[in-house]
């Protein structure tokens, strides 16, 4: 519980931020927003961290749209929800957890190097 609120204070000090900054601030901002979204939906099929980057672009896009809003707060919540799992798993099941990361991560760059 402590997670989710620190995420939506988080998100509502970027709106404040948001919401006093110009007009071209704003649009710079959706624009970059949607690129980095785009950029997460794209690392799907291709190597990156689309995990990390999918919800960035969604937490800059609820800054203005209640869609993302809604979107980021399942994301959050499946995420509060999967942390919480992996924290009181056994711990050969956390170790094998994280090797698969670390293997995943390794072959991921492997592929891009190549």
């Amino acid at each position: 519980e402590e997670l989710r609120r620190d995420i939506q204070r988080r998100v509502h000090a970027v709106q404040r931020h948001y919401h006093e900054g110009g007009r071209a601030l704003r649009v710079g901002y959706v624009l970059a927003a949607f690129l980095v979204l785009l950029t997460g939906l794209a690392m799907t099929v291709l190597p990156g961290p689309a995990i990390i980057v999918i919800p960035v672009g969604l937490a800059m896009l609820a800054v203005r749209f209640h869609w993302a809003q809604a979107v980021l707060r399942t994301v959050i919540d499946q995420g509060v929800t999967l942390q919480r799992r992996f924290a009181r798993a056994p711990m050969p099941v956390r170790l094998a957890g994280t090797g698969l990361l670390i293997a995943g991560a390794i072959a991921a760059t492997v592929l891009v190097l190549r």
